[in-house]
């Protein structure tokens, strides 16, 4: 068995769930562009009315005992109070919970956000989670018996052969979150030694769903250094701050530690005023979700953005701050400024998968952690 399988055996071996319950409403962001001085009074929209999804119908029953989801959406509270532009960012189980989601936002109801006064659009980010079982019920026989199978053959220096057996059971339409978590950190760890960052990532955050605690202590620490550092590999350096703090919260870390020294190396950069480029590319598409366009997905960390090697590549981009958003095409000799008073700032890329860019932000101004 060589070293690289080695590990991956004895983190995987590590990786035991555990039921502690959860009601994850929050996405974890590092907060970025927040309006300092001279800026609009805001206030932000109030609920009203927020009616929770159903749980759909075709899942009830025996084998929906099982099934479990989270759908992760971003969507505009308008100026009538009333939710408009909802957009699924992530879905982790089958398509009919996202279209639960979908239906519920539409009755949902706010007092408008306002600005001076004055009624104002907000755009929000939130997270749904369907959970059925709270014990720590072993997983199902078919799916325990897929995943021996998976780690023999890691067992036997075959990872190609046991991602495509671990992909197997995340391809089941019945998982429940125990089921996902475990077989998620299974293979982001085969991509992650293989050098597949981004598929790595979208796996990393399943396993990571409640903070990683579907995990066992253990394999929630290596679930979430392994976060940290696939954020930081992707170039998302706003998560990978934010999933550091989150690993802090769960496990005691020296100034020594590699994590900490790569997160105070990104924070070096951030710090020194100078542009920032990174080498994007846009990743898979949810096929399942029915997306046939991936979205490279980026919180900005300064204030003017620019893209190169995209022109004519690229369907276009939506910002979306907290009190502001436009939409535009790509182009390589525009520069975007993003004034203050638009706060916190995500901005979502759509185009073919695989199709690479450079994304540059220039704005010197410093930013605190």
């Amino acid at each position: 068995m060589g070293k690289a399988s080695t590990l991956l055996l004895a983190i995987i071996l590590a990786a035991a769930c555990s039921y502690p319950a959860f009601a994850a409403d929050d996405i974890p962001t590092y907060r970025v562009l927040t309006c300092e001085k001279d800026c609009p009074v805001f206030k932000p929209a109030a609920a009203i009315s927020l009616p929770k999804p159903s749980y759909p119908d075709f899942y009830t029953g025996m084998s929906g005992a099982y099934v479990e989801a989270l759908v992760d959406v971003h969507y505009t509270i308008a100026t009538d109070g009333k939710v408009k532009d909802a957009v699924v960012d992530r879905l982790a189980g089958p398509p009919l919970f996202q279209d639960s989601v979908l239906n519920a936002l539409k009755s949902w109801t706010y007092q408008p956000a306002t600005e001076d006064g004055k009624p104002v659009e907000q755009n929000r980010r939130k997270r749904f989670v369907f959970r059925i079982r709270e014990d720590g019920e072993d997983a199902r026989s078919d799916v325990v018996t897929i995943y021996h199978r998976a780690m023999s053959l890691l067992g036997d220096n075959k990872p190609d052969e046991a991602a495509a057996a671990f992909q197997s059971i995340l391809d089941k339409s019945d998982l429940d979150f125990y089921e996902r978590c475990m077989a998620s950190l299974a293979l982001a760890n085969i991509y992650t030694v293989q050098n597949k960052y981004s598929e790595a990532l979208g796996l990393a955050k399943d396993a990571t769903i409640d903070n990683g605690a579907l995990l066992g202590k253990g394999a929630q620490a290596m679930a979430l250094r392994l976060r940290v550092r696939l954020e930081a590999a992707t170039d998302n350096i706003a998560e990978a701050f934010a999933w550091f703090d989150i690993l802090k919260a769960n496990t005691e870390i020296s100034d020594a530690d590699p994590d900490a020294k790569l997160i105070a190396n990104l924070h070096a950069a951030l710090l020194s005023g100078r542009p920032i480029a990174f080498d994007a590319t846009i990743p898979p598409a949810m096929q399942d979700a029915g997306v046939t366009s991936g979205v490279w997905e980026h919180t900005l960390l300064k204030r003017r953005f620019s893209f190169a090697g995209a022109a004519g590549h690229l369907s276009g981009f939506k910002l979306l701050c907290e009190t502001h958003g436009i939409e535009s095409a790509v182009s390589d000799t525009a520069e975007w400024t993003v004034p203050k008073s638009w706060s916190d700032c995500e901005i979502y890329v759509a185009g073919p998968p695989g199709t690479k860019f450079q994304f540059v932000e220039s704005n010197p101004d410093p930013v605190a952690h």
